[in-house]
């Protein structure tokens, strides 16, 4: 249902970035489906920080993922249509920064958007991999965490340029 009413806003969604993260929630989605019948009854759900599993759930639980995913990207998305809802900046709103403060603001949701669907595609890939074969998750760790260090490096960049505004 949730699906349905995001694909039929598409039309109405003209970003690349927020099209490109509701099309990387498709395919977490996908990805889950496909990739169910090949797992064990037993799959790794938490993992420590040097990629070794540590808790365990059933195979249902990949599904987690995508609908978390999905939930957390229609939440931005939703907060992008109505910003000034939401958006807690920084700064002032004036008439001289209003709708800078706002292409930044959104232009920042949208970045952020992208690569939290994007590690969550990753995270579900990292469970699917380590069941399959333990050793896998060490490396998919550290791309893991480059892409949070990327997050952040993100946020203290746009911030900086909100700042300015003030």
């Amino acid at each position: 249902m949730f699906y349905i009413q995001i694909l039929t806003e598409m039309k109405t969604i003209k970003n690349p970035l927020t099209v490109s993260a509701l099309l990387i929630v498709i395919a977490n989605t996908l990805f889950a489906f496909y990739s169910f019948a090949n797992l064990p009854d037993t799959i790794p759900i938490h993992f420590g920080v040097d990629g070794t599993p540590n808790g365990w759930g059933p195979k249902f639980s990949i599904f987690l993922i995508p609908i978390i995913n999905l939930v957390l990207s229609g939440f931005m998305i939703s907060v992008r249509k109505q910003p000034f809802s939401y958006l807690n900046l920084p700064i002032k709103i004036s008439q001289n920064n209003i709708e800078e403060r706002l292409k930044l603001g959104t232009e920042l949701l949208d970045i952020i958007t992208l690569i939290i669907s994007f590690l969550f595609l990753m995270i579900e890939m990292n469970i699917v991999m380590v069941s399959q074969n333990p050793n896998y998750g060490k490396y998919m760790m550290i791309a893991i965490f480059a892409l949070i260090v990327v997050i952040l490096g993100i946020s203290v960049h746009y911030t900086r340029k909100i700042n300015k505004l003030a």
